[in-house]
C-alpha cells in the first residue's frame, strides 16, 4: 500500500506533518508492506491552489498510485474527489451528508442574524435611518434563501469533486445569471425593488432541486 503524508519543508520521513493537506509543501510517499513501513520515500511536490485548484494534489497523488492518504485537515473537494477516485461512493454520499448539514447549520445562524437584527448590520455602514429601514427589510426578504441555498452550494463543490466542471458551471450560471436577472427584472416591474430582493430566494430554491437532482445523476451514472 502507497500512502501520502502532507509534509513541510523538503519532506521526507524526518520532516513535520503538515497540518492541512492542501497548503503542505510537499507529500511524502512510502509503501507499507505486511504492517512495515519502508525505509525509503518518495517526495510528490504540492503545487500552488491556482494551478488546478484544491483537486490538483488529488490527481498528483493518484497518478503517484497512492491508495491512501494520512492527513489531519483537508477540504470537503479534495476529500470527495480522492474517495470517489477509489469508487467509494457511499463514502462519497457520507462526505457530502455531513458538508450540507455543517452548510445548514451555519445559513440558520445568518438567516436568524439577518431575521431579528438586520438593522445592527445596517448600522455598520449608514446612520441614515430610511436607509437602514429599507436595508432591513431588503435583508429579511433575502435571508428566506440561506438554508436552501446550502444545497446548491454544497451541490456545486461536490459536482468539481467529481470532475464534473460543466455541471458545477450550470449551477453557478442558474444561481448567478439565468435565473435570476430575468425573474428580478419581471418582478420588479410588479412589486418594485421588493421584487428584487424576492428574486433571490426564488432563484435559490428552484436552483437546490436542480443541484441536487445533478449531483445524484453524476453518482447514479457510477
Amino acid at each position: 500500500m502507497k500512502v501520502a503524508i502532507p509534509t513541510l519543508g523538503k519532506g521526507g520521513l524526518d520532516c513535520e506533518r503538515s497540518g492541512h493537506f492542501g497548503h503542505c509543501d510537499c507529500f511524502t510517499v512510502v509503501d507499507i508492506v505486511d504492517g512495515v513501513v519502508s525505509e525509503e520515500a518518495t517526495m510528490v511536490a504540492n503545487p500552488p491552489h491556482e494551478e488546478g485548484g484544491c483537486l490538483r494534489p488529488v490527481g498528483l497523488l493518484a497518478d503517484a498510485g497512492c491508495n491512501a492518504i494520512v492527513a489531519a485537515g483537508m477540504g470537503m473537494r479534495p476529500l470527495m474527489g480522492y474517495n470517489y477516485g477509489a469508487k467509494e461512493y457511499r463514502r462519497v454520499n457520507k462526505i457530502y451528508r455531513l458538508a450540507l448539514t455543517i452548510a445548514i447549520g451555519i445559513m440558520t445562524a445568518g438567516t436568524l442574524l439577518f431575521m431579528f437584527t438586520p438593522e445592527t448590520f445596517m448600522k455598520m455602514f449608514t446612520t441614515q435611518e430610511t436607509t437602514i429601514a429599507a436595508g432591513a427589510s431588503a435583508l429579511r426578504i433575502i435571508s428566506c434563501g440561506f438554508i436552501v441555498s446550502s444545497v446548491s452550494v454544497v451541490s456545486s463543490g461536490a459536482l468539481e469533486a467529481l470532475g464534473k466542471g460543466n455541471e458545477s458551471l450550470v449551477v453557478s450560471l442558474l444561481r448567478y445569471l439565468v435565473i435570476i436577472v430575468p425573474l428580478a427584472f419581471v418582478l420588479s416591474r410588479f412589486i418594485g425593488a421588493n421584487g428584487v430582493w424576492h428574486s433571490f430566494w426564488i432563484t435559490e430554491t428552484v436552483t437546490a432541486f436542480v443541484a441536487y437532482g445533478i449531483y445524484r445523476k453524476a453518482l447514479r451514472n457510477k
